[in-house]
């Protein structure tokens, strides 16, 4: 009797890490794997912004046109860039999900926000502002050294921009590797 209540309870046991185990690949097929594939997308995208801005910066494309560029880019990510807000906002509200879930989705958080550096904005909103007001400049003094100079800054502003971002998404990745691995152990 005393062995048939050890193996019911002990198959409980199993059950019931069966059960967690599901949950844990649900969660990463349901929110980490799709979150993980949208960033990237969301990644490339901003490198090629800035990628598309940097060459138009150097070619002495006309500041104002940059802008405008780099606005519309903006526009066709916004959408993204605040569901990512949304699901980081739901993931911090919720104390049950596994610490590295939480991990992994603040490191989107602080991608999309890019807090820590850019204390006004995400890295597309300090350029922008940035590039705008050397548009402005540049409307008011064609070729001078002041502004060439501008220029320059402006190229290494969004170079560090991509660096950044791509430091960003190797937290990410950090953070997603760790749970793919936890998945399949």
């Amino acid at each position: 009797m005393m062995l048939e209540a050890f193996r019911m309870i002990l198959a409980q046991g199993f059950e019931l890490a069966k059960h967690r185990e599901k949950r844990a690949h649900d969660r990463f097929d349901g929110l980490v794997r799709p979150m993980y594939e949208r960033i990237q997308k969301v990644h490339e995208d901003y490198v090629a912004m800035f990628s598309s801005a940097f060459v138009a910066v150097r070619q002495d494309v006309p500041l104002a046109d940059v802008v405008t560029r780099l606005n519309m880019s903006r526009m066709e990510t916004r959408v993204v860039r605040h569901e990512f807000f949304r699901v980081v906002e739901a993931v911090n509200r919720n104390d049950a999900l596994p610490m590295e879930v939480q991990s992994f989705v603040r490191a989107i958080g602080n991608y999309v926000a890019a807090l820590e550096t850019y204390s006004n904005g995400t890295p597309a909103t300090v350029v922008l502002t940035y590039l705008t007001l050397l548009a402005d400049q540049e409307a008011d003094k064609d070729g001078s050294a002041k502004l060439v100079e501008a220029r320059r800054n402006a190229e290494h502003m969004l170079k560090r921009a991509v660096d950044h971002l791509d430091k960003r998404l190797e937290a990410i990745s950090a953070s997603y590797v760790v749970l793919l691995a936890a998945r399949y152990v």
